[in-house]
């Protein structure tokens, strides 16, 4: 879907989400990462800011990414 004929549509619906919920659903839906690696490239590379992400948090931002992914495929599906 990312590389294929719908490659612009993801790109739009992944620009169209707040920048933490994109680059969390990148990392573990693209990249692969689980939610303690995630976890540690955001503390690793997020400044001061970032040293209190929690497992949970993490979750719910990710569940919010894949919630927004299937209500833009339903959208498009109609």
């Amino acid at each position: 879907m990312i590389a294929g004929p719908n490659r612009d549509r993801v790109r739009n619906w992944l620009e169209s989400l707040p920048i933490i919920v994109r680059t969390i659903f990148v990392l573990r839906a693209v990249a692969g990462l689980t939610t303690q690696e995630t976890i540690d490239q955001l503390k690793a590379h997020g400044g001061p800011a970032a040293s209190a992400w929690t497992p949970d948090a993490l979750r719910e931002l990710f569940r919010q990414g894949l919630c927004s992914l299937a209500s833009h495929v339903l959208q498009e599906a109609r």
